[in-house]
């Protein structure tokens, strides 16, 4: 931003400055403004072609006056018309005072996932995960463990989807070809078929030993959180704090197209609060935005709460991705899931505060609520509750 632009001094002439510092960095993208200036804080009213430039607007004056923002009327029109009531939340964005601003860091030593872990039932529903799990193995070169428990004994390796026949379909490899041709692109894939009555226990026991950077499985939403959940009432098994799991909800596409293994994520939103802390879910989509080698998209970073409540949070910044910061007020299930809505998110990423057991603690929790009502892929990161 332009230095001259430094906090105000003459306050008959805010409003006007205020105006014209809006208009320079936004142009048209803001329009009709008018800057009011109360006895409890700025005022702005006004029209914008997004929330995104909503938030901008507010940062930017946040940034270069002394003054706190108390409202921000400014009313989102699509293609000039208002946003409808689905587009719409009824609420005031409010970005944290300018000397609590995050920092920002760079993308540029983030490592790249490299063990991924895929529980399969056999299902059609689990195919979508099986897309998602392979995806991503395939671009960040990591090794695909795929693993089936069978309660009577009766699998069969060739129950497994079809690892050959997908890469093909993707034009990963030629037709016709075979193994070597899938050791040549790099991907490391075990099967691995166990016998047990509690596949959920099997899984975890694996694990426990072959530790993966991301866990891919399906979930039924309609059934509550999956019967993987399910069954672990009352067992002491430790999943492990710092393995991941992205849920794919049965039903739906998520962000791999099968047909063609095209990526579709470019937009990703993070709810953030103080506690736990949102570190790692920050860290989690960086490696998978190397991972997967994107090049532009955008991440919001969505507090729902008070501006006292709102956590101090680092970002990333280059690499072609847009990183924001959003502060809504409202149910924090009911407004994580209608945000995603609206910004058509294609991955929201929660960080779980479990103690000691990440299934035990992702039940009755905000991530739990929203995985249960999500129209896209969920990735849950369990991380020890911080100590005061």
């Amino acid at each position: 931003m332009s230095p001259e632009h430094g906090p105000f001094q003459h306050p008959l002439d805010q409003s006007q400055q205020i105006r014209d510092l809006v208009h320079e960095f936004l142009k048209r993208r803001v329009r009709s403004l008018s800057v009011s200036i109360t006895e409890f804080g700025i005022v702005l009213n006004g029209y914008c072609d997004s929330y995104h430039t909503k938030q901008m607007a507010q940062e930017i004056v946040s940034q270069h006056t002394t003054l706190r923002v108390h409202a921000n009327n400014l009313t989102v029109e699509y293609s000039g018309r208002p946003a409808s009531q689905e587009d719409h939340l009824a609420t005031n964005v409010l970005a944290p005072a300018t000397n609590s601003l995050p920092k920002e860091t760079t993308m540029s030593t983030t490592n790249q996932l490299s063990r991924i872990f895929y529980p399969s039932d056999f299902s059609c529903d689990s195919e979508v995960a099986f897309n998602h799990a392979i995806k991503i193995a395939l671009q960040s070169k990591a090794s695909l463990q795929m693993m089936h428990v069978d309660t009577e004994d009766q699998a069969d390796w060739e129950d497994f989807p079809d690892v050959q026949q997908t890469l093909q379909r993707w034009k990963v490899i030629p037709e016709g070809s075979g193994q070597q041709a899938i050791d040549e692109v790099g991907l490391d894939i075990s099967k691995i078929i166990a016998t047990s009555p509690d596949p959920v226990k099997a899984c975890l026991e694996y694990l426990d030993v072959n530790e993966a950077d991301l866990i891919v499985l399906s979930v039924q939403q309609r059934e509550g959180l999956m019967r993987w959940l399910g069954n672990m009432t009352g067992e002491k098994i430790s999943f492990g704090v710092k393995q991941t799991t992205l849920f794919l909800p049965a039903g739906r596409p998520g962000f791999i197209n099968p047909e063609t293994g095209d990526v579709h994520l470019k937009s990703i939103l993070i709810p953030v609060v103080k506690k736990p802390r949102s570190d790692t879910s920050i860290e989690f989509v960086k490696r998978l935005i190397k991972s997967l080698d994107l090049v532009v998209g955008s991440v919001t970073l969505l507090h729902v709460g008070t501006s006292e409540t709102m956590p101090f949070v680092k970002h990333p910044i280059g690499n072609g991705w847009t990183w924001s910061r959003l502060r809504l007020e409202g149910d924090p299930t009911e407004t994580i899931v209608h945000f995603a809505k609206v910004v058509e998110a294609n991955l929201i990423v929660m960080t779980t505060d479990g103690p000691d057991r990440f299934l035990d603690g992702l039940r009755g929790t905000t991530s739990e609520r929203v995985l249960r009502r999500a129209h896209c892929p969920v990735a849950c990161i369990p991380v020890e509750s911080v100590k005061e």
